[in-house]
């Protein structure tokens, strides 16, 4: 029994989260939020009016890179536009990440170093630079993620740099492209390449899609997982409870209340308090970006490794009960020893890509399997306590992979996370929920991507009066796929 409630974490941790890591950041709700709150900021500017004429668009757009640019789901019934998605998505996948810490120091990485990373406009420029800089980085890169060890440790080729993600200057790319269709009054255009941008601006915000430990794969506790859990299943667990939906034949979402008050609070307080973004730190500023949600990789890594290591506490019907703190705790405590480390997880030993500890077993005088936050009463619904017996059903199905027991689990533990406590990296006190530390880089994503609309449409100057109401056109979005020709690898 005990080896069966251990393989049922292992599997809520491993494998419900059905997505692949690193396929779709934020996720839709998330990503369309980002670009729903930008345009929010802009309203008063002289070109908000086409901005808001133009907001369904704009929102979907925002998803363009994951569901129209990549082979995800179901592919177009016109043979001509499904031939372009399989062609766009042989390039797409590396452009949406950039792992900071495979230039910027390996386990030393931190916010100054990554602000210290090449960063000229022109990717080919820092390719030199980067070069070196993996190079420094061969034996860390080799053992956190073994499918990138480079052939030649002390010459990296341009593939082998390029496969740590390039998103900084494809969003360049994608501004570039818009500007020049702003400077025709090509609308159309400008608003796929400006909208379309968004999303690899909200990825550079999101902590995991800035480290080879992208998964929580290399973590001396399990924390496999974190990378859907954080980006996409807490944000639409809470809109799903506040009844928000998704719209298939449109790919929109109904609302995004659930997350909207705090989101646009912070954007607009750091907003307006910015500065215009100047024409020739458009990567530096997306590498900031980077650089501020890098410290919560650990923070965040420690909170859901004891998720992960004693499982939600479960009544009945799947919901969470309240109980003590102590992995609160545990969770603070593990992720300041990661910070005062002079060694990281990942850099311990030969870790496994599946850490040892996946299969610790519960112990049976628990009974249930611990409470990991301290939730309000008020907010749950309590139950019986599931008895160890009262388990093994559970056990049982998730060995013989019933999916919808599992799917049970990974709510419960999504919720667990939600609630769960990190520190503040700047205030270095607990107080911070994950769930409001993804609130808060979503703002971020939305400041930056303000700024840089500001910046295009000052540029550019176009004709406003020219600018029309838009629809979704597949067939455009396609046809006009951007090739990353920036990169020497490329095309």
């Amino acid at each position: 029994m005990k080896r069966m409630e251990g393989l049922l974490w292992v599997a809520a941790c491993v494998s419900v989260f059905l997505l692949p890591a690193k396929a779709r950041a934020w996720g839709s709700y998330g990503h369309e939020q980002v670009n729903s709150a930008a345009l929010h900021l802009l309203a008063g500017k002289s070109y908000g009016g086409c901005l808001s004429q133009n907001e369904n668009l704009i929102v979907r757009y925002a998803e363009t890179p994951d569901m129209d640019w990549k082979a995800i789901g179901r592919l177009p019934d016109d043979p001509a536009l499904r031939r372009l998605t399989v062609q766009a998505d042989h390039y797409e996948h590396p452009l949406h990440f950039f792992e900071a810490d495979a230039f910027a120091g390996g386990e030393s990485t931190s916010l100054s170093s990554i602000q210290a990373l090449p960063s000229d406009e022109a990717f080919l420029k820092d390719l030199s630079s980067l070069t070196q800089r993996l190079a420094a980085e061969a034996s860390y890169v080799a053992q956190v993620d073994p499918s990138k060890k480079l052939a030649d440790p002390a010459h990296p080729t341009p593939a082998e740099v390029e496969a740590h993600g390039t998103a900084p200057w494809r969003a360049k790319q994608l501004f570039d492209l818009g500007v020049a269709a702003l400077k025709k009054n090509d609308f159309p255009h400008a608003l796929l390449y400006l909208s379309a941008m968004g999303h690899y601006i909200g990825d550079m915000s999101q902590p995991f899609h800035a480290t080879l430990n992208f998964d929580g794969d290399f973590y001396d506790s399990p924390a496999a997982g974190i990378h859907h859990t954080f980006e996409e299943a807490i944000l639409e667990d809470q809109a799903k409870a506040k009844g928000a939906s998704l719209d298939e034949p449109t790919y929109l979402w109904s609302s995004f209340g659930a997350t909207e008050g705090e989101v646009s609070k912070i954007a607009q307080q750091e907003y307006f308090a910015s500065s215009p973004l100047a024409s020739d730190k458009f990567v530096p500023e997306v590498l900031g970006l980077v650089s501020t949600g890098y410290p919560y990789v650990e923070l965040l890594l420690g909170s859901f490794a004891q998720i992960c290591k004693e499982g939600p506490d479960l009544d009945r019907n799947g919901n969470l009960k309240s109980g003590g703190d102590g992995a609160v705790a545990f969770a603070r405590a593990r992720a300041n020893r990661h910070l005062s480390s002079t060694s990281t997880p990942a850099a311990i030993g030969n870790s496994p890509r599946i850490a040892r500890g996946m299969l610790r077993t519960v112990t049976a005088s628990r009974g249930s399997i611990q409470v990991t936050t301290p939730i309000p009463s008020a907010q749950l619904d309590h139950g019986t306590v599931l008895t160890e017996e009262e388990n093994a059903p559970f056990c049982v199905a998730v060995e013989k992979d019933d999916k919808s027991v599992a799917a049970r689990v990974s709510v419960g533990m999504v919720r667990a996370f939600t609630r769960s406590q990190v520190e503040d990296p700047k205030q270095g006190i607990a107080k911070t929920t994950v769930l409001e530390v993804a609130e808060q880089r979503l703002a971020k994503s939305a400041v930056l991507l303000a700024r840089i609309w500001d910046l295009a449409f000052e540029t550019a100057k176009p004709d406003l009066t020219a600018c029309p109401k838009l629809s979704f056109d597949k067939a455009l979005v396609l046809q006009n796929y951007p090739k990353p020709s920036y990169l020497r690898a490329g095309p």
